[in-house]
């Protein structure tokens, strides 16, 4: 039966409460529930399944746009049916010039007379007039993949004097992120943490099903621009709702354990792109997984907490209530009583992010957050986002990175305790920065030769300190920030930081003319961002602060 105020004395007590502005502080309710128990750890879990969504839609770019070899259409051979079976590479050789780096699959040699006969059993692909060397652009062409086998790049043609197209799809997506966390990333704020997730995974499986559907660019990527927008949304929403019903003690490990969910997702989507082989059922499979999510969302009771902050006393007792029956755990009149608060309205007062700028000190520690969250996002996602472009395996690059990324969370946990934010973040881009050197290095020295993986080996060791460093610059910029303005900080932090992932898919085309620039680029990067941390302040074991005049005197 259903709790409500007319089948629970306590409920009409807080009818009044609600009546008289007045509200619960949660924390002391949830000392009596429990820090962790076993119904918050279910809850938790179905929290933590749209961060793991949101994974898989992070890094789909790599496979969207993923760049098999390539070469011109050619008439005499793909258009003859009987000669098909002439190999990619015969043709590519015969029909292509020649640079420094291989066959130029981007033109094609004119002015010769192409043949394929089919003859005694066999194809023949011959030409003529061979020694003229005068070379078009491709009208289209042909990618060396099996059968079934399709990207995006390949049915919309994103190669060559497209290439730049296939960066702007990909950063499309970006941008979306960006915008969705500017326009919509309080949306949680508004109508609850439960309901920002469903509203936003039913936005994001009309989002998936239209790109999976789209016929041309411009629709593929304005659905992806609404993926983008609606899936960071659905993060930010879960994200606080783990972190508002987990007790003080948990909140740092799964305010950064939840990044292992989002890493998950990484592995997962390798799977998963590997058996489906065709980027359009790949779509319509992450669209689909966000069903789950729905049914979460009705089998979740709203966090008191948002309950409560917005005044919305009857409905947060029952929410309470609800969470600490499950754990056979009776909270009594005393115990409400205790929690009993008279509403803040200061502390729900809106602080636009120039806040960050007003006071002296704190504009300098904001210049250099901003700055960190830059260098974290933009090495992070241009070695991600370069899966496809290192030795090996594409499927089996993305699950290492995504499995390095679950490692980092333990290290991130335990590094905190032993050696604080500030030196534990700067160890670790310190690190990854002279990884990423060594990267570029090997990609100079060991091309063509069987070492060629250690430019891979490199880089992903290099993801693994930024990762380190990325999971702790979250807690970081929460502890450093008082109270009054630490949703503001970290909105702004992070809408900052998701710029640098716009401008990565445009780096990453660079390494077209410049093969080194990636590694160089994030080593640069990450040396610049260790430096910064040695003249941030130290946050371990503080208390958190709660006003703006507070905040200025620590910052001595």
């Amino acid at each position: 039966m259903a709790i409500t105020a007319e089948t629970d004395p306590l409920l009409a007590k807080k009818k009044a409460d609600e009546n008289n502005n007045m509200s619960v502080n949660y924390e002391i309710i949830q000392d009596h529930i429990g820090h962790m128990t076993w119904y918050l750890g279910i809850l938790v879990a179905m929290a933590c399944y749209v961060p793991m969504l949101n994974g898989l839609h992070q890094f789909l770019s790599v496979f969207l746009f993923e760049v098999p070899e390539y070469r011109c259409w050619v008439d005499e051979v793909d258009d003859n049916l009987p000669c098909s079976n002439v190999s990619f590479e015969r043709v590519l050789q015969e029909s292509a010039p020649k640079t420094k780096h291989g066959f130029n699959g981007c033109q094609r040699y004119t002015n010769r007379n192409y043949s394929c006969v089919f003859c005694d059993g066999m194809c023949h692909f011959n030409q003529t007039n061979a020694h003229l060397k005068n070379v078009e652009y491709c009208v289209s062409h042909v990618f060396n993949v099996p059968d079934q086998f399709t990207t995006a790049t390949m049915e919309f043609d994103l190669v060559c004097e497209r290439e730049s197209l296939r960066a702007t799809l990909s950063a499309v997506y970006f941008l979306g992120t960006v915008i969705g966390i500017l326009a919509i990333g309080n949306l949680s704020d508004l109508i609850g943490r439960r309901n920002a997730v469903a509203v936003t995974q039913v936005g994001v499986i009309a989002a998936c099903l239209g790109s999976s559907s789209a016929q041309n660019v411009y629709l593929f990527g304005a659905t992806r621009f609404m993926a983008g927008l609606l899936i960071v949304a659905g993060f930010a929403a879960s994200f606080i709702y783990v972190v508002e019903i987990t007790g003080a003690k948990w909140r740092t490990i799964f305010g950064i354990g939840i990044h292992g969910a989002f890493a998950f997702g990484c592995i997962l989507l390798s799977f998963i792109a590997y058996m489906l082989q065709n980027w359009r059922h790949l779509l319509v499979t992450l669209g689909l997984l966000s069903v789950p999510a729905l049914a979460f969302c009705a089998l979740m009771p709203e966090s008191p907490s948002w309950l409560f902050t917005k005044g919305k006393i009857i409905q947060g007792t029952a929410a309470a209530t609800k969470i600490a029956k499950k754990n056979n755990i009776h909270l009594n009149v005393e115990i409400w009583d205790k929690a009993r608060s008279e509403r803040n309205e200061h502390a729900r007062t809106y602080h636009p992010p120039t806040v960050l700028f007003r006071q002296p000190k704190m504009r300098v520690l904001s210049f250099k957050i901003l700055v960190l969250w830059f260098i974290s996002k933009m090495a992070f996602y241009a070695v991600t986002l370069n899966a496809g472009r290192f030795s090996g395996n594409i499927y089996l690059n993305n699950a290492i990175g995504g499995l390095l990324e679950i490692i980092s969370v333990p290290i991130a946990i335990f590094g905190l305790q032993k050696f604080g934010r500030r030196t534990l973040m700067s160890a670790a881009l310190a690190i990854a920065g002279g990884m990423f050197f060594a990267s570029s290095l090997s990609k100079w020295l060991c091309r063509n030769s069987v070492l060629g993986f250690l430019e891979n080996a490199f880089a992903q060791l290099g993801k693994l300190g930024v990762s380190v460093s990325f999971d702790i610059l979250y807690v970081y910029t929460a502890e450093v920030y008082p109270t009054v303005i630490r949703g503001t900080a970290v909105g702004t932090a992070s809408t900052f930081g998701s710029l640098a992932t716009v401008v990565a898919p445009y780096a990453l085309d660079l390494q077209s003319s410049i093969p080194w620039i990636i590694g160089t680029l994030c080593g640069v990067l990450s040396l610049l961002g260790a430096i910064i941390c040695r003249y941030l302040p130290e946050t371990r074991g503080i208390t958190l602060m709660s006003t703006l005049e507070e905040a200025e005197l620590f910052y001595d």
